[in-house]
C-alpha cells in the first residue's frame, strides 16, 4: 500500500471539501477540478504565504501552519479559474422558444470567491500576527524591541 504525500492528502481533502466527484457533478457527470489544477491552486496559496511572511519562513505541505487555510485558499485559487472559465465561455443560446445558457455560473463562482476570501484573508493575517510574536517573544534575548518599553522603563534605570 502506498503512502500518500502532504500534497496528495491535501488534493484529497480538496476535493472532499468541494464535493467534487464524477457522481456529485450530475450535470458534467466527471470532476469539476482536475488534480492538475488542485496542485496548482496549493502551489499559490504556498506562493502567497511564501511571499507574506516577514520572517521569509519557507512553507510546503508539509509544515504549512494551518490545514484549514491551505484548503480555503486553494479553494479560492480554484472558484478563480472556474469562473474564469466560466466567464470565458459563456452562450446564450435561444430558439423557438427555448433559451439555454451555458456555462453561466461565472457570477455564481466570483460570489464565492469573494466571500471566501475576506474571511481567509482576515485569517491568514491573524495566524501571521501571532506566529511573528511567537517568533519575536520566543527567539530568546533579543525579544520584543520598543521605543515605548524603553521610555517606560527610564524612571526605573534613573534610579541607578
Amino acid at each position: 500500500m502506498s503512502t500518500l504525500t502532504a500534497q496528495q492528502q491535501y488534493v484529497v481533502l480538496i476535493r472532499l471539501y468541494l464535493n467534487d466527484y464524477p457522481e456529485a457533478n450530475r450535470l458534467l457527470r466527471t470532476e469539476e477540478s482536475s488534480d492538475a489544477k488542485i496542485h496548482l491552486a496549493i502551489a499559490t496559496v504556498l506562493s502567497d504565504w511564501n511571499g507574506s511572511d516577514p520572517n521569509r519562513r519557507t512553507y510546503t505541505c508539509d509544515n504549512f501552519p494551518s490545514t484549514k487555510l491551505l484548503i480555503d485558499g486553494a479553494v479560492i485559487a480554484l472558484l478563480r479559474m472556474a469562473g474564469i472559465y466560466n466567464s470565458r465561455n459563456k452562450l446564450s443560446y435561444s430558439a423557438g422558444g427555448l433559451s439555454v445558457q451555458l456555462h453561466d455560473k461565472g457570477q455564481e463562482y466570483m460570489a464565492w470567491l469573494n466571500s471566501m476570501k475576506q474571511e481567509y484573508e482576515m485569517s491568514k493575517i491573524s495566524l501571521l500576527r501571532k506566529m511573528n510574536l511567537s517568533a519575536a517573544l520566543g527567539s530568546g534575548a533579543g525579544g520584543v524591541v520598543s521605543d515605548y518599553i524603553l521610555a517606560s522603563l527610564s524612571p526605573v534605570f534613573g534610579a541607578f
